[in-house]
């Protein structure tokens, strides 16, 4: 279970207190002859057991839990139907288990459908005082939960953000970065992709900080990753892979045209004002997916690379020594 996701944790546990919740009714029932209720009662247990074993097998969750409510809603009208008003009230767990499984909206609409559904068998079994306290209570727990449930899935997808984010200049991580060559790589072994990787430095970045102070040094990395998102496509990530450098993947791009873009960008950074007078320059290594069996691999030969165009003088960028593409080996600046 340790391994498992919160949602698979979640539909799990359900199905199982729903088992052990159900199954001593089941069983008394059937000693008292009760046999519609007891019958009712074991297609409960047996479709709880059957999406336990199902969700423990596959690890698919949105099916079953939209299954696994319908099932004890549909199960619980069904016994205050046959039963009578007594057992109306086990419809509020039910309704909050609703809302952590299912989206806010798909929560309210089987909560909304199950009301509607009990009513026929509420009304002349209770007073309309009673009917009135039991969906008053029913339609505050619901929209108490619905909004719970909007704020903490805004909280969790700022959450998540954060943790993708640098919180400086609003680049993509280096544990977002691991996290996209890992998927690239595996995606390339299953069916080859064309794809490259640019690792960008800045020049004497050390200098500009002990000089200009680390205030102007921040200030100038959230503006080169503002011109990188201003040159490449939507579909291009820029990630912070660590102090002054930073990673762009272009994927559908060869080592031509990943050449093109370095140059590009080199020049673009060039030419541009960052911080008053000060003249900013990088260095930049490329290389090709085709070129890389792992992602630690790739982001080695276009370390490498960049490693090529600081020694040899900086301002430039140099492609990867290892390309399909060996006319395109030489360095420019």
């Amino acid at each position: 279970m340790t391994e498992r996701t919160y949602k698979e944790k979640i539909v799990i546990i359900t199905c199982l207190l729903g088992i052990v919740g159900a199954t001593p009714f089941t069983l008394y029932r059937l000693i008292s002859g009760d046999h519609l209720l007891a019958f009712l009662d074991a297609l409960l247990v047996m479709g709880l057991s059957s999406l336990a074993y199902f969700v423990c097998k596959t690890r698919k969750t949105e099916i079953p839990a939209f299954i696994l409510i319908v099932l004890l809603l549909g199960t619980f009208i069904g016994i205050v139907h046959v039963k009578g008003s007594a057992s109306v009230y086990i419809i509020f767990p039910v309704a909050m288990a609703s809302f952590c499984l299912l989206t806010a909206t798909t929560a309210a609409i089987l909560n909304l459908i199950a009301m509607l559904l009990l009513l026929p068998a509420l009304f002349g079994a209770m007073s309309t005082y009673q009917i009135v306290v039991i969906y008053t209570s029913l339609i505050v727990l619901c929209l108490f939960a619905y909004a719970f449930i909007l704020v903490t899935n805004q909280q969790q997808f700022e959450l998540v953000r954060l943790a993708a984010h640098d919180g400086l200049t609003g680049a993509w991580n280096r544990r977002t970065l691991d996290l996209a060559l890992i998927n690239l790589i595996n995606k390339h072994h299953r069916n080859p992709v064309k794809a490259s990787l640019i690792i960008i430095d800045i020049d004497h970045f050390k200098s500009i900080n002990d000089v200009h102070g680390h205030h102007v040094g921040d200030q100038i990395l959230k503006e080169i990753v503002n011109l990188l998102k201003g040159i490449v496509r939507t579909s291009d990530q820029v990630y912070r892979y660590g102090g002054e450098e930073f990673v762009l993947i272009a994927e559908d791009t060869g080592i031509k045209n990943a050449a093109t873009l370095a140059e590009s960008i080199r020049s673009r950074v060039e030419k541009s004002q960052f911080y008053g007078s000060l003249n900013i320059t990088i260095s930049l290594g490329v290389a090709e997916l085709g070129s890389a069996t792992s992602e630690d691999q790739w982001l080695t030969l276009a370390d490498q690379a960049l490693y090529r165009a600081k020694s040899e003088g900086r301002n430039r960028y140099c492609l990867s020594e290892v390309s399909p593409n060996s006319e395109l080996l030489a360095v420019t600046a």
